[in-house]
């Protein structure tokens, strides 16, 4: 029994959230205002559905947040970001821990299905190098199915109006997904996406345990949009397994419906925030810190162990979705969005004078850490 699986078992047991309020990063964020008597002021952006809230503390202006991008995150880091393997090569440069990548033009799958062949019969990932959310991205990948597999890929980004598409493929690490949180450069939340999966009870068929978590899911209105599907990825890996969705999986027999740990397939989101190792912690921060112009991101890891040992980075956020860590599938509700507004309060105090609070000096503390970090990896930039 491998490690997720294990832990699909231990995490079984635990309750799932039942929390029926809506929730969106725009609400959170105000109610975040709301209770560091921060007024905010909503307005739309130009040409976009996306909206802008502006940040006042005692009538000045402290910042905003975009969409999903806080206002300290510059035009430099959503450039390096929205290109993986350029981040990945540049983080590379500071010993950083990530995932190494080659990288195909759209022209170039005889090339790539050449490399595969090197990989020795690996387990092999593709990913298109500029889309998020798990777009385009082939996992199980293998020398029988590389073709049909790089296919679906290039008509992902096709799909999605990227006019030069490309490719990037890693071997897969197996482990854990993990997502993990920095504010304004301090740690505020980590959260395992165990993939789409069923826990057999020895009398209830593949279709009723999926039918009964979506049951559950409906009832929750962050998930009640993210329904387990029962599409062709999954009849494909049932058929492959010998299995059909009226197969009736033994007492704890754990069965993974899709390789992908995205929520919208069904994910289950896990708070592991007091659990994630130091290593990981400290490797998201150094990330963050490295990159120029961020401050705030979302950081996406595989890891054999969340625990105890290092991770690898698989991808950098700058529009982190930091609202899934206030609303955990199960595990405690952490509060990422208080964190930013208490950051921006503090960093607006320091640049005008300020006094700070008791609560304000010790969370200075991490910002301060963490400003003498970037500054030390912008000397070193190459």
């Amino acid at each position: 029994m491998n490690k997720v699986t294990k832990a699909i078992l231990l995490f079984n047991q635990q309750d799932v959230n039942m929390l029926d309020s809506k929730v969106n990063s725009q609400l959170l964020l105000q109610d975040a205002a709301s209770n560091n008597n921060i007024v905010y002021k909503v307005s739309k952006i130009k040409n976009s559905k996306r909206k802008r809230i502006d940040l006042f503390y005692k009538r000045k202006n402290i910042g905003n947040i975009r969409g999903l991008n806080i206002s300290t995150t510059h035009k430099s880091a959503l450039k390096l970001c929205r290109n993986k393997y350029k981040l990945e090569n540049y983080l590379s440069q500071f010993d950083i821990n990530v995932l190494k990548s080659e990288l195909f033009k759209e022209d170039e799958k005889d090339k790539a299905f050449d490399y595969i062949r090197t990989l020795d019969g690996a387990n092999i990932v593709i990913k298109p190098i500029s889309l998020f959310g798990g777009k385009g991205i082939e996992t199980n990948v293998s020398i029988e199915n590389f073709s049909s597999s790089w296919d679906r890929s290039l008509v992902a980004q096709r799909d999605n109006n990227i006019i030069t598409p490309e490719f990037i493929i890693q071997k897969h690490i197996d482990g854990f997904d993990i997502r993990v949180s920095v504010i304004e450069g301090i740690y505020s939340a980590a959260e395992i996406r165990l993939p789409p999966h069923v826990v057999g009870d020895g009398e209830s068929s593949i279709r009723r345990l999926i039918e009964e978590k979506n049951i559950i899911r409906s009832k929750i209105h962050y998930f009640k949009s993210k329904l387990i599907p029962v599409n062709k990825v999954v009849l494909e890996k049932l058929e492959k397994n010998n299995k059909s969705l009226d197969y009736v999986l033994k007492k704890n027999e754990v069965y993974i419906l899709n390789e992908m740990s995205n929520m919208v397939l069904g994910a289950e989101s896990i708070d592991i925030t007091d659990e994630l190792s130091d290593e990981i912690i400290q490797e998201s921060i150094k990330a963050v810190a490295a990159i120029p112009g961020l401050h705030s991101a979302s950081i996406d890891f595989m890891c054999e162990d969340y625990s105890k040992g290092p991770g690898h980075i698989i991808e950098v956020n700058t529009n982190g979705n930091h609202t899934q860590h206030h609303v955990p599938y199960k595990g405690t509700v952490r509060q990422p969005f208080d964190i930013l507004i208490k950051s921006l309060v503090i960093k607006h105090k320091l640049r005008t004078g300020l006094s700070l609070t008791v609560q304000e000096r010790e969370l200075s503390k991490h910002i301060y850490t963490f400003l003498e970090m970037k500054s030390y990896y912008s000397s070193r930039t190459i």
